[in-house]
């Protein structure tokens, strides 16, 4: 009964701890604490004197004789009676005062068993605020998603506007470093503002439930159904709850994406797979055009040689018609003399003064005459056979053997007026003599017509006149190289890297059409397997090489004239100033 009077002094005891601390918690329960033990201990003291008056009533005058070792063996047995209700009492003071009717063991138990087997976040929000209404009984139990910047994402629930979900930055702070955040902290009478957040929420409590240190959600607790605030031993209940929380959310999201994944997996495969047949349509729509696009490219390869040929054909057209001419003149001239002859013959038959000498002479004159006509024709005739030869169309190659001579021989009579009107001449050697090629000869007089047509343009373009263009062949083992140079002083630095482009030409209008060295090429590479390029000096010429393998007949495959890309073809390979 002395000690009770000790509890006045636990008060003052009590508030500083509590600001020594800085826990306003623990000042509301000591304060408890210390009400309930002085209310305790009256009671106890009230007990003792109702029984001791009650045994003097009872037993009047030998309970005040009584020794003072049957009064501490009676204390004695009532200290242990006492004992046994103060547990009892304990428990109801308990319920009414601090309502602790749940143990934290049990509590976070029960949570973690429930949690284990939430496979959605619905499922944990739902079970958290089971435990958390038993344990607890909070009006109402909310989980948000922490975002960037303070913002939150309710789970499970309701969402408020995007506006009211944003933490104010001293709130943010502390979510990001605290471990329970109170409303009591700004409420405390100083006159500090209650942020909008908690009144938003309408939280009293609010937990950060966090993973590897970051904060992902809140859990945001309303005021007890019961009015009393959250004490101590609540707070550590929610502590450890957060990290369950935290595990469990974490488990429920990734249980979500898998099932997510899932559900979308027969859509993405239908998805893909039609997406694969789209493809595949596209892709033979494609094949189509390119197979149509390549046969119309044959086409028009050929066609483009053909204009080539007949673009060469037109420039010598002046040329030819000099070359016919002139034998035909002859000829003619060869059959008026004839007849003349063959009328004097006739009238001297029965001329008895023409002697046989005579008839003789006659005779020989028209034969000689004869003769000279047929030279005249048979050249008229060649003539023609070399114009036919480079103007045919396209064709696939022939499996022959071509002298390489004879077509230098034919190029040679296409361009014989050109080569007088310009004072050039071709110069041809060849080691050994008689090489032969497989292929087509055509192919090779049109490849030899274009080279040689060039070199007479530099040579024109220059001022050049006794201009040379030399043409020699050679063969090595089981490689054919034909070269063609001319002196007409080279070519340009800017012209050179673009000869063998296609439609490229430096000529006027009228005298190119930038397909001659392009498609010379071509007919090298394609038709030979072999290949054409240049070497040229400033000031002195240039020097065009073309190089055949040697192969049998039977290696020769159809030409298929399809032009290649000239950023694949080799930067050496070059033109003189002047292309077609």
């Amino acid at each position: 009964m002395n000690a009770a009077s000790l509890t006045a002094f636990f008060f003052p005891f009590t508030l500083g701890y509590a600001i020594v601390k800085h826990d306003l918690f623990q000042i509301d329960v000591m304060l408890r604490r210390a009400t309930t033990y002085g209310i305790v201990v009256l009671t106890i003291a009230g007990l003792y004197f109702l029984t001791l008056y009650g045994m003097g009533v009872l037993v009047p005058g030998q309970f005040s004789a009584w020794s003072p070792v049957v009064l501490a063996t009676l204390n004695f047995l009532l200290l242990f009676l006492i004992a046994s209700l103060r547990e009892r009492v304990q428990a109801i003071i308990d319920r009414l005062f601090f309502r602790q009717k749940y143990r934290i063991d049990q509590a976070l138990a029960t949570l973690s068993s429930s949690l284990a087997s939430a496979r959605s976040v619905g499922e944990v929000v739902t079970h958290t605020r089971a435990v958390l209404g038993e344990s607890l009984a909070p009006r109402q139990t909310r989980i948000f998603f922490h975002g960037a910047g303070g913002s939150l994402r309710e789970a499970g629930g309701r969402t408020l506007a995007a506006e009211d979900l944003v933490l104010d930055a001293d709130t943010a702070r502390r979510v990001n470093v605290s471990d329970v955040l109170a409303s009591y902290e700004w409420d405390d009478g100083s006159g500090r503002v209650v942020p909008e957040i908690w009144r938003r929420l309408d939280a009293e409590i609010l937990v950060p439930v966090r993973t590897n240190g970051a904060p992902i959600a809140v859990l945001a607790l309303a005021g007890k159904s019961s009015g009393r605030p959250y004490s101590v031993h609540d707070i550590a209940f929610l502590r450890t709850a957060a990290s369950q929380i935290a595990l469990a959310l974490t488990n429920a999201l990734a249980f979500g994406q898998l099932e997510e994944l899932n559900a979308n997996l027969e859509h993405k495969v239908r998805e893909r797979t039609g997406a694969l047949r789209a493809t595949n349509a596209e892709l033979n729509r494609s094949v189509n055009k390119l197979q149509e696009a390549y046969g119309q490219l044959e086409r028009s390869h050929a066609s483009l040689l053909r204009a080539d040929r007949l673009a060469t054909l037109g420039r010598l057209t002046a040329g030819i018609a000099h070359e016919m001419n002139t034998p035909l003149s002859a000829v003619l001239n060869a059959l008026k003399i004839i007849g003349e002859l063959g009328q004097e013959y006739a009238d001297s038959v029965d001329d008895a003064a023409v002697l046989p000498d005579d008839h003789r002479q006659i005779a020989a004159e028209i034969v000689s005459t004869a003769q000279a006509a047929t030279a005249w024709a048979t050249k008229a005739a060649s003539y023609i056979s070399s114009v036919k030869a480079h103007g045919r169309e396209a064709r696939p190659a022939v499996a022959g053997t071509l002298m390489v001579s004879a077509v230098v021989a034919e190029t040679r009579a296409l361009l014989a007026h050109r080569l007088r009107a310009s004072a050039c001449q071709i110069e041809f050697e060849e080691d050994p003599a008689g090489i032969t090629l497989e292929g087509d000869p055509g192919r090779l007089g049109q490849v030899l017509l274009n080279l040689c047509t060039n070199a007479i343009d530099a040579y024109e373009d220059a001022g050049l006149s006794d201009g040379r263009i030399a043409i020699r062949v050679l063969r090595r083992a089981d490689v054919v190289t034909l070269t063609v140079a001319d002196f007409a002083g080279g070519i340009p630095p800017g012209v050179l890297p673009h000869i063998f482009d296609e439609l490229y030409t430096t000529k006027g209008p009228g005298r190119g059409t930038g397909l001659g060295l392009w498609i010379a090429r071509n007919l090298v590479e394609e038709g030979f397997g072999g290949t054409l390029g240049v070497e040229t000096t400033d000031g002195l010429g240039s020097l065009f090489t073309a190089t055949f393998p040697l192969h049998s007949a039977d290696a020769v495959t159809e030409m298929v004239p399809v032009p290649q890309p000239a950023a694949r073809r080799p930067a050496a390979v070059s033109a003189v100033a002047n292309v077609h």
